[in-house]
């Protein structure tokens, strides 16, 4: 359909100016029409200027569908007001001096109005260390792109994909990119620009490290709140960072992946539960995202709750079996804050208690107490680093 349009506008054009050439076919051809300037609703057009012409008359064919549109200009330079964006026109222009005409119509070009840019972006696709690929959408009727850094000019694409050489590695980059319409003529109309942050890759290609065991872990921990706060260092360049939970089998119940390397507060999951857990820092390059690897697992179970119930001779310790936990670790002390020790392992959920350090329990006295959670990952024995501490009076 389109085609047959053209080929209509242009069928038109051609009958136009063989009625212009016929009424003076002695007359010379204006020349060096040319656009100078191109935007959403006008162009900028001019030509060589004619010896005895009084008045520049031109005429634009939209390509697709033969829409014309005529104008007068007492210059050979003028501005053609009230045009559709991103459309191309085919111009000619012809020199009168009052009812003769001194010069007769110009051979045809192309002009074209810049794109409508309403609903256009631009995105980073892809990187290399010395590279990066630009991906623009939404403005339909743009076939060239145009981007500056700054107001110099280091890109342009007859596509929407738009590659950016000789670029620095490991380097952030603000860029402007220019929606456009280009003419087969060479000229460019530019729309508006949408910046577009971007970011190149590491010349070893190893942006990013593996974190080591010192580099992630628990930081913080409430658990009145049940909160636990999960930190990771990595590289300064990295975007942020994955953290997957799985159970003792190695199935995957949680991953959190955080936006910054910002420690994240995990709650509620770990209750009852004994997971490991590993992690990997990320670098985003547009829609691309660059991945460390995993690493080592580190483990952690917690306890929900445990309690002493009195006898005459004993505190029998209770407390919730957790999910995953082998042995539970049992140890006591007379002070809150030091002098632990163990009291036994067992693999059930309880503990008959009849002496602290070596003593028998005294009446009226506190006891303080600690559970540790030990597992087992293949063959490897491996301890959650949160004990679960309370006291009882005897």
């Amino acid at each position: 359909m389109k085609k047959w349009a053209k080929s209509l506008g242009l069928m038109m054009i051609a009958f136009v100016f063989s009625f212009v050439f016929n009424a003076d076919a002695s007359a010379e051809q204006v020349t060096g029409v040319v656009q100078t300037e191109g935007a959403g609703d006008h162009i900028r057009i001019k030509c060589q200027e004619v010896p005895g012409a009084f008045l520049y008359h031109y005429i634009l064919t939209e390509s697709v569908t033969g829409e014309t549109k005529n104008g007068d200009s007492y210059s050979s330079e003028t501005v053609v007001n009230n045009l559709s964006p991103g459309k191309t026109y085919i111009l000619r222009v012809i020199a009168y001096n009052g009812g003769n005409m001194v010069a007769s119509a110009s051979d045809p070009i192309e002009v074209t109005t810049a794109p409508n840019t309403n609903k256009y972006s631009v995105s980073q696709a892809d990187a290399t260390a010395k590279s990066v690929t630009l991906m623009a959408a939404g403005a339909d009727d743009a076939n060239y792109y145009v981007v500056r850094m700054g107001t110099e000019k280091i890109a342009e694409s007859d596509s929407a994909f738009i590659k950016v050489t000789g670029l620095m590695p490991n380097t952030n980059y603000e860029f402007n990119v220019f929606a456009a319409r280009r003419s087969a003529a060479g000229f460019i109309s530019e729309g508006l620009f949408k910046t577009c942050t971007v970011k190149t890759r590491d010349i070893n290609g190893d942006d990013l490290k593996t974190p080591e065991d010192n580099e992630f872990g628990i930081s913080s921990q409430s658990i009145k709140e049940d909160a636990y706060t999960f930190f990771v260092y990595g590289n300064a360049e990295s975007d942020g960072y994955e953290l997957e939970f799985q159970d003792m089998n190695g199935v995957v119940k949680k991953t959190e992946k955080t936006t910054s390397m910002n420690p994240v507060i995990e709650r509620y999951l770990l209750n009852g539960n004994f997971y490991k857990y590993h992690v990997r820092t990320y670098i985003k390059y547009g829609a691309t995202e660059m991945f460390s690897g995993w690493s080592s697992f580190k483990y952690m179970g917690v306890m929900v709750k445990a309690s002493a119930k009195k006898s005459k001779k004993a505190l029998t310790l209770s407390w919730n079996p957790v999910n995953g936990t082998k042995n539970y670790v049992v140890y006591a002390s007379t002070n809150e804050q030091s002098g632990f020790k163990k009291l036994k392992s067992v693999t059930g959920n309880s503990l008959k208690v009849t002496k602290v350090n070596g003593k028998k329990l005294k009446k009226g006295k506190k006891y303080y107490f600690r559970i540790d959670l030990v597992s087992k990952d293949g063959q490897k024995e491996v301890k959650s680093p949160v004990s679960y501490s309370f006291s009882a009076s005897f």
